[in-house]
């Protein structure tokens, strides 16, 4: 690890979502193991935004994080989104010790497409499932996925219907996650604003739970 602090990249994804027999689902893509960002993870559709999208305007609007949005969305899995319905749903801003940083902000958009075309390069295979399914593939090792994913899955997981999470954050403002990132022991944490060492990065301190900690290649997240 340098010193130096990786570039802040703007990005935007979509978080496709479905109602399924076993509850919510969404689309889940795994990137090429070869892939030197996030080799053999499980991500939504999603990217950089590009000067197509309007990146040079400033300040960057968000229309142009949506454009990113629909745009990625079809190049990575085939699927097109119209801008209108995309709900905002989160956004992440990587923390300084991240080789690759992305302020990535994240949209929800329902989509009944069983026509998932990947590109087979930045994208190997896809599928579409319930969020209780996938979390529970990461807690057994199965799947590979960052906190920004996980705990995007777990709010999914706590609504029964697409109509429910589209309606319930079409009113609620957007939430902001800025982690730090730190060690208890061995153990690499995620600090989360509201957590009761968020403000001096000590995830000793006794209090509040807001985090994500890795264990064995697993996350789990307290809050």
């Amino acid at each position: 690890m340098t010193s130096e602090v990786a570039e802040l990249r703007l990005a935007a994804t979509v978080i496709l979502v479905r109602d399924g027999i076993g509850g919510v689902e969404t689309l889940m893509l795994r990137r090429n193991p070869a892939s030197s960002f996030l080799g053999d993870h499980w991500v939504f559709p999603g990217g950089a935004v590009e000067e197509q999208d309007g990146l040079l305007s400033k300040p960057v609007s968000d229309d142009t994080f949506k454009r990113a949005a629909v745009r990625e969305t079809f190049e990575e899995a085939g699927v097109k989104v119209d801008q209108n319905e995309l709900v905002p749903f989160s956004r992440w801003i990587a923390p300084a010790i991240t080789a690759k940083r992305f302020d990535t902000v994240f949209y929800l958009a329902a989509s009944d497409s069983n026509g998932v075309d990947i590109d087979c390069q930045e994208i190997v295979e896809s599928v579409w499932m319930s969020a209780e399914e996938a979390l529970r593939k990461h807690q057994q090792g199965e799947l590979k996925m960052m906190p920004p994913t996980l705990v995007t899955l777990i709010e999914i997981n706590n609504h029964q219907h697409v109509s429910d999470i589209l309606d319930t954050y079409r009113k609620n403002s957007i939430k902001v996650f800025k982690p730090k990132a730190s060690k208890l022991g061995r153990q690499l944490v995620m600090l989360y604003e509201g957590d009761a060492g968020y403000q001096s990065g000590d995830p000793n301190i006794e209090g509040d739970r807001h985090r994500c900690q890795l264990n064995k290649n697993c996350w789990s997240y307290d809050c």
